[in-house]
């Protein structure tokens, strides 16, 4: 039986990708009021002891080379190079394909500067807990982690708009995703630059900024039609297969 438009498992992805933008705002807020109140310290200090690494070790030395992953001037361009893949002209592309992927390199370009200006505004809107003994100043901000939402912004949504293309395999597209900003802000919480409570708020607020970035997409693309990909059968004949989605 064929599904209509309405009916498609399609269609829904903007209103379901709005209340997940909606969950992880109120998830933050929640996060940054319990921060500010230090309700997170306890944990905040026993986990720094444990992935803490001492001065001088190889691995705080390759940690502190990993810095620039994270910095806006890097995952800034590193969106672009995306967007600009997805623009690349192809052989076969109609219409539909064309506007969808304009409007996907543009939710990848929307989440990279959404979460560039975000970094210096809360820095200045949020309380900020005492920062980690690694900061020159104990007043720096801290919270929540440019380094864990800047990469991770542009990382999902990059990875959802891959996946929804058929340009990657979700089953590499979001490993990847994940890991970045893993890396990233796992050395610099060896460094003792963040808290864990910092990289907790930085992944919140990049499944807000990618979520409300792919929502525009979605939104986009959802009255087109559906990417069909021909298998052979016994007897020569072709079945349509549903785009892939992430969820």
């Amino acid at each position: 039986m064929n599904r209509s438009p309405e009916a498609r498992p399609e269609s829904h992805l903007p209103g379901r990708l709005l209340l997940l933008a909606s969950a992880s705002a109120a998830s933050f807020f929640l996060l940054a009021r319990a921060v500010a109140k230090r309700d997170t310290a306890s944990i905040d200090r026993k986990v720094q002891k444990k992935v803490k690494v001492p001065s001088g070790e190889p691995l705080r030395d390759a940690a502190e080379h990993i810095y620039p992953i994270g910095k806006w001037w890097t995952y800034v361009p590193a969106a672009g190079v995306i967007a600009t893949s997805l623009l690349l002209p192809g052989d076969g592309r109609d219409r539909s394909t064309i506007r969808r992927r304009r409007a996907g390199a543009a939710a990848v370009g929307l989440s990279a500067i959404t979460a560039a200006l975000l970094n210096e505004i809360l820095d200045d809107v949020v309380p900020q807990p005492p920062a980690p003994p690694g900061r020159p100043s104990p007043r720096h901000p801290v919270f929540p982690s440019g380094h864990t939402f800047g990469t991770a912004s542009v990382g999902l949504t990059a990875a959802w708009v891959f996946t929804r293309e058929g340009m990657v395999s979700p089953s590499i597209a979001f490993p990847i995703a994940f890991l970045i900003p893993a890396i990233s802000a796992g050395a610099r919480m060896m460094e003792e630059k963040h808290w864990l409570s910092d990289v907790a708020g930085g992944v919140l607020v990049a499944l807000t900024v990618s979520s409300l970035s792919l929502t525009l997409y979605e939104w986009e693309r959802r009255d087109g039609p559906r990417t069909c990909h021909p298998e052979r059968e016994g007897g020569g004949h072709a079945r349509d297969l549903t785009m892939s989605q992430p969820f």
